[in-house]
């Protein structure tokens, strides 16, 4: 199983690949001789990109850094941004804001909500997407506010959030889950639960991060799964699906009756979902009506704004709450 790695110190690439590792989540943090320890190098970056191992940025100069307020979350998101740039990390990639520490919902009132905003904000005016590794009342304080784009789950302190935190957070797009010694060095391995999570390749599995209150890491699945579906395309298993994903075009203008054939051929055998036939009836139209409203050779991103327009957004909304519900 490819796992994701986080740690603090350079690991040769060809260790890491020997401990099945696709990618990795690296430091940055405030330019201080006391986080020289954890920061990425400009040189350690080149060495993962070269050997095709993922990078995605984490920032974190303290375990509390979101206790600082607006003013924290706005310095640490820009700061952010220079090191990312500098480092050469593509525009649109994630980077991560970590909350590690049992934070409270007064803490969350009084500050945390407010590092958050003003780091996100930070984050997207550089041009690249904001996430959370935290424990799962943060994650779930996130998402409700609308604020970021994936969701990394402290998975390991399982007391925290009193206690909810021993349960996988829906939407999770990683998940801490123990420790792994690669090349010496004592490291946190990372499931990974939404494929793609770190913006490397952009598609219609991110869009829990596009669309507010989608968390359900199915749902999200599916709904790719029926958006690569209305382009004549019914994927069975998950190679079919890597395929469709890198294909970034969508070639024919398809028909609504046409998307909802292939649906119920989708929902009959039970492959990706086990929704109920209204809910499937009422997200199909949601997502025939987009695709049927764009020409062909549109790009990926085109159907996610037709997916994620207020009339798109109300209908995903609604059907992948009934769905989680059922």
């Amino acid at each position: 199983m490819s796992i994701v790695l986080d740690y603090t110190a350079r690991i040769a690439p060809s260790a890491l690949k020997a401990a099945d590792v696709s990618g990795v989540c690296r430091y940055i943090s405030l330019p201080q001789d006391n986080t020289a320890w954890k920061r990425i190098t400009l040189a350690e970056y080149g060495e993962l990109v070269a050997n095709n191992i993922s990078v995605t940025l984490n920032w974190e100069y303290a375990a509390t850094d979101w206790l600082g307020g607006a003013a924290a979350g706005r310095a640490h998101g820009e700061e952010a941004v220079r090191q990312a740039r500098a480092l050469g990390y593509p525009a649109g990639r994630v980077i991560v804001g970590s909350a590690d520490f049992n934070m409270t919902l007064t803490q969350w009132n009084a500050a945390g909500k407010a590092y958050a905003q003003a780091f996100a904000a930070a984050i997207r005016a550089g041009g690249f997407r904001p996430g959370v590794y935290g424990p799962y009342d943060v994650l779930t304080w996130v998402r409700n506010a609308g604020l970021m784009d994936a969701f990394w789950q402290a998975g390991m302190s399982t007391s925290w959030s009193g206690t909810r935190n021993a349960n996988v957070w829906p939407g999770a797009h990683l998940r801490q889950r123990g420790y792994k010694t690669v090349a010496g060095q004592t490291c946190d391995w990372n499931e990974i639960l939404i494929p793609n999570w770190s913006g490397e390749d952009m598609d219609l599995t991110e869009i829990g991060g596009i669309v507010p209150g989608i968390t359900n890491a199915r749902a999200l699945y599916d709904i790719w799964v029926w958006a690569a579906t209305a382009r004549g395309l019914a994927p069975v298993n998950a190679d079919d699906v890597a395929q469709h994903r890198a294909d970034d075009r969508f070639p024919d203008a398809t028909a609504a009756g046409r998307v909802d054939a292939k649906l119920n051929t989708l929902l009959g055998n039970n492959t990706y979902h086990a929704w109920q036939q209204a809910d499937v009836a009422a997200l199909a139209a949601a997502v025939a009506g987009a695709i049927a409203n764009v020409l062909p050779n549109v790009s990926e991103q085109e159907v996610i704004d037709a997916l994620t327009s207020e009339a798109g957004q109300a209908a995903l909304v609604q059907a992948a709450n009934k769905a989680e519900d059922s």
